[in-house]
């Protein structure tokens, strides 16, 4: 009877919570009165502009500045924001992110009831790490993209590619962002149905692409000129990679650098999805940041499901203040380059090599105390 009652209870907050989060976000949409420069830029006006009948990469009649860069895949699935105003549509976008911080603690959890406390942990830690806010305020993509690498790994778990090839497909609209999970996500499907599966999976994400892209080919289908044109203005920035840092550094052999970086995290990556799964996937999404060649500094939010994974997975006293130590010191530099800085995107580099350190050093803490002092918890 106690445990039917606590599972009671337990619904019973979580229905409350997510009644409140419903009717939040019903109250921001219609009150709304923010945007968000790249949710702007890149999804919302591209398809106001669809909706005439115009190109939806040549903003150039709506702004002076803005140069939409995202690829069409995720113009296609969401064009219908089109049609209302920016700030309700910027607010949609903004409450759809921190839906998939949310979903994604979830899924991270692999748990049918999480603790509530932990849960809730996890998502104000994704929700006020320094980039994750970067992130709301721009309307970025990498936090749904985040997300929905996740889900399909739920999803081809349970034999269901196409609708995981649609999901890997969307994400596609920023494809730095895939650079090992599509790897990761082609390794789990071979090692499920062989050479024949793996292939399907690639035509099928192929296949999707195609249909996303359909509504952009149906109402403006001179569309791809402009978007060369749009990739070729966009400008050459000083990002927070090595791909763009070391050259700086080191010249010539800076390329030579990340070559050997690159390939070993590959191979690492390949190494990392002989057990495939939602741990694996949450490692090859904190490694991208780290070799990527174009990254931001609000693209870190792939790093954020493998702290929460390890949030989960510690048992250790001494792991968790580890895991802890390194997110506020990692939040405090942060802090203190905004504050102190021009706020330059290429100073925020060191962030996401910081984490992965301290995540990985706490599992060997935890590991390692569990071998040493097994019955001190």
């Amino acid at each position: 009877m106690a445990r039917i009652e606590g599972r009671g209870l337990y619904w019973l907050a979580a229905g409350i919570i997510v009644v409140g989060f419903v009717a939040g976000a019903a109250w921001l949409v219609a009150n709304s009165r923010i945007g968000g420069w790249d949710f702007r830029n890149n999804l919302w006006a591209p398809a106001y502009l669809l909706l005439q009948g115009e190109s939806p990469y040549d903003l150039s009649g709506l702004y002076e500045l803005g140069n939409p860069v995202w690829l069409p895949m995720v113009i296609g699935a969401f064009f219908p924001l089109g049609i209302l105003p920016l700030s309700q549509a910027a607010m949609i976008w903004r409450l759809a992110g921190m839906a998939a911080i949310v979903g994604l603690v979830w899924l991270v959890a692999e748990q049918k009831r999480p603790s509530l406390i932990l849960f809730a942990i996890g998502v104000l830690a994704i929700a006020l790490y320094p980039r994750t806010i970067a992130h709301i305020q721009l309307g970025q993509f990498s936090l749904l993209a985040t997300f929905l690498y996740l889900l399909a790994v739920v999803l081809i778990r349970q034999q269901r590619l196409w609708l995981a090839a649609l999901l890997v497909a969307l994400a596609l609209a920023k494809p730095q962002l895939g650079l090992l999970a599509l790897m990761g996500l082609l390794m789990m499907v071979y090692r499920q149905q062989q050479a024949w599966g793996m292939v399907r999976f690639g035509l099928a994400i192929g296949g999707w692409c195609v249909l996303l892209t359909l509504p952009l080919f149906l109402l403006y289908p001179a569309w791809p000129a402009d978007f060369l044109l749009a990739l070729g203005r966009n400008p050459t920035w000083m990002q927070p990679s090595l791909f763009s840092l070391l050259p700086v550094w080191l010249g010539w052999w800076g390329w030579v650098v990340w070559a050997v970086l690159l390939v070993l995290v590959v191979g690492i990556n390949g190494r990392i999805w002989q057990q495939p799964g939602l741990a694996a996937m949450c490692w090859s999404l904190a490694l991208t940041p780290l070799v990527s060649p174009y990254i931001w500094s609000w693209d870190f939010v792939l790093l954020l499901p493998l702290f929460v994974w390890a949030l989960f997975k510690a048992r250790r006293l001494e792991a968790h203040g580890l895991l802890w130590t390194g997110y506020l010191l990692n939040w405090g530099l942060m802090l203190w380059i905004v504050l102190n800085t021009d706020g330059s995107d290429d100073y925020f580099w060191w962030g996401s090599w910081l984490l992965v350190g301290i995540i990985l050093l706490s599992l060997w803490l935890e590991r390692y105390l569990s071998v040493t002092a097994p019955d001190r918890q």
